[in-house]
């Protein structure tokens, strides 16, 4: 590594660096040093370095995350905000960088929530519900679908006889 440390010769590793985050970029993932690192065989701090000595950055998360940072997050899905911020990578690399950033998102509806909206839930018991949808989970997944989402449902209290 000793070869790349003054700036005339930093160029052929910049290049090489900028190669690697567009491969990176073209596989949908988030670029990160690390990736670069292990794709170059040299360490993430050697590669921060360079680029902080160049006066550049691989880090492209924050890009996004700026696009995003005045909408209200919470009203929109991970596919959503996606789109807003113009992110063409991997749901899943979109999904982590919203959670390292402590952005709360709207999760998507499953087919069970979807079916529910068209019940009145507050007439109905956990087990006619699960009849009414063909929910084919459990019973207690159900309830905590109710509840997170703030849907009534007639609560049944099974015990033991008084007196015995």
């Amino acid at each position: 590594m000793g070869e790349y440390e003054t700036r005339k010769t930093t160029r052929p590793i910049i290049t090489e660096i900028n190669r690697v985050i567009r491969e990176i970029e073209n596989e949908g993932f988030v670029v990160t040093n690390k990736l670069i690192a292990d794709k170059l065989g040299v360490t993430k701090q050697y590669v921060h370095r360079t680029l902080k000595e160049n006066n550049l950055k691989s880090n492209h998360r924050i890009d996004y995350i700026e696009r995003i940072k005045d909408v209200r997050t919470e009203r929109y899905t991970v596919e959503e905000l996606m789109e807003l911020a113009g992110f063409q990578g991997k749901k899943l690399s979109f999904w982590q960088l919203l959670k390292d950033s402590k952005m709360e998102f709207k999760k998507p509806m499953t087919g069970a929530r979807k079916k529910l909206d068209s019940i009145d839930t507050s007439k109905h018991t956990i087990e006619e519900l699960m009849g009414l949808i063909n929910y084919k989970g459990y019973a207690g997944s159900l309830r905590k679908l109710l509840n997170d989402n703030g849907l009534p449902y007639i609560k049944i209290k099974e015990g033991r006889p008084k007196g015995k």
